[in-house]
């Protein structure tokens, strides 16, 4: 990762914690993007990319009503959200992922 620089903007898990027998895990999963998203001060229209473990990514993607330019749906158990993060990182330094329009771009460095 030379070129670009990469930063996390917005973390979030569900709403709830613990049981949560009335969401879906689809649900789960928007429910802690949505999170995310207001977290950073982003919308839905600034996503590009999608990535999962434990539901298809594109299936996420429908569900939030976005179509991304890349997904990642990299299952290995307990470090699969870091592999998410390379991911995504490596996705927008070789372009598929393109942020050059969000706010922080305009952050100094």
């Amino acid at each position: 990762m030379s070129a670009a620089k990469v930063a996390i903007v917005g973390a979030a898990e569900t709403t709830f914690l613990g049981r949560i027998p009335q969401m879906s895990q689809i649900q789960l999963h928007a429910d802690a993007a949505l999170n995310a998203l207001q977290d950073a001060g982003l919308s839905i229209k600034d996503i590009d990319g999608v990535a999962t473990a434990g539901e298809s990514p594109t299936a996420v993607a429908h569900y939030l009503g976005i179509a991304p330019s890349w997904v990642d749906g990299t299952a290995v158990g307990g470090c699969s959200f870091m592999l998410h993060v390379r991911h995504a990182a490596a996705a927008i330094e070789a372009g598929p992922a393109n942020c050059t329009d969000y706010p922080w771009r305009k952050w100094p460095v």
